[in-house]
């Protein structure tokens, strides 16, 4: 790979943030401008936008105001007129397009504070980027008119937010991709094996699931971005207050369990060519185990989580379990 510690230190610093658009005049100014006004050192960052819309067919207004940044250097357009391919493959081909140092997502109806780029910076230069490197920030969330909700994403999910391991990216969904940055070894790991990108959930949470596997995923305690929630949210707040991790939760909740499983085992193989923390190769052996397992089935789920030994034995039984009730389901 061409990334490396001597090509940060002798150039200016490149910085892409990636937006995906689609349907967004509504918000999509105000967002755009929240990034371009980002208070930073010039001589030493470079910050480009990358748009790509996946509207394919635009609004007269989209139109006018795509029109009017034609003329700013620092925004760039990539697949114009191209189709609609939904919003995990948009910024799929946003990460292929663009080859930067550090990349930040963004999506098209938040609003960034003037000092998030300069912090994020910041921290990545702080960590190794030798390794997979995922940075993510609180957020503070606000309505459809961008008046605060008072209160942010980490008090509104009631948990530890710097719970970063692979096991909990397992059975978590705390990073939000309006929030996330990663650096270019992170990117590249992704982008070189497409046929891994086409099969998972969604490009936030496998890009957690890939760093925690193989390298390393740092929280900013801090709301840098204003996460508007309205009805045309593509993911938003869902629910309230969570309890710890505690498998007992998903008994409810297998189907969504079941894609995370599908994407921890695409994840491993995404990376298993780089490199995966000893530390996570025994759950990962457990998991990829469990296709052939037919002796678990719902009825004792209660029993075996109850008996289960630590986090890690919890979320591997949680995973039996839930290969056995599918298997049940099939047979019933």
């Amino acid at each position: 790979m061409d990334f490396n510690l001597k090509y940060i230190h002798d150039k200016k610093i490149n910085v892409a943030v990636v937006l995906s658009a689609y349907l967004g005049h509504k918000y999509i100014e105000p967002q755009v401008k929240s990034i371009l006004e980002q208070e930073y050192d010039i001589a030493r960052y470079q910050l480009t936008l990358y748009i790509r819309d996946d509207s394919q067919h635009r609004d007269e207004g989209m139109n006018k105001y795509f029109t009017s940044l034609l003329s700013d250097p620092r925004v760039k357009f990539i697949d114009e007129n191209s189709e609609n391919i939904g919003v995990r493959k948009s910024y799929y081909e946003l990460l292929s397009y663009v080859k930067a140092d550090y990349y930040l997502f963004s999506d098209q109806d938040d609003i960034w504070n003037k000092n998030k780029f300069s912090i994020f910076l910041k921290n990545f230069m702080e960590l190794d980027s030798a390794v997979p490197i995922l940075l993510y920030s609180d957020l503070l969330l606000v309505d459809g008119d961008n008046k605060s909700l008072n209160t942010t994403m980490k008090d509104t999910v009631g948990k530890n937010r710097n719970c970063n391991s692979f096991s909990n990216r397992l059975l978590d969904d705390a990073i939000t991709g309006a929030s996330m940055g990663i650096n270019r070894l992170l990117r590249d790991i992704v982008v070189n094996r497409e046929n891994y990108f086409n099969q998972i959930v969604m490009h936030d949470s496998y890009l957690g699931i890939v760093a925690s596997l193989s390298g390393k995923i740092a929280f900013v305690d801090q709301p840098l971005t204003r996460y508007r929630q309205h009805e045309n949210n593509v993911v938003g707040i869902k629910s309230k207050k969570y309890s710890k991790v505690n498998p007992l939760k998903y008994f409810k909740r297998y189907k969504w369990v079941n894609q995370h499983y599908k994407q921890a085992i695409i994840a491993a193989h995404c990376v298993k060519n780089y490199n995966i923390l000893p530390e996570n190769q025994k759950l990962l052996d457990a998991l990829e185990s469990l296709h052939d397992s037919k002796r678990f089935a719902y009825k004792n789920y209660y029993e075996l989580v109850h008996n289960a030994r630590g986090i890690t034995d919890k979320i591997i039984v949680s995973y039996q379990w839930l290969i056995g009730i599918k298997q049940y389901e099939s047979n019933n």
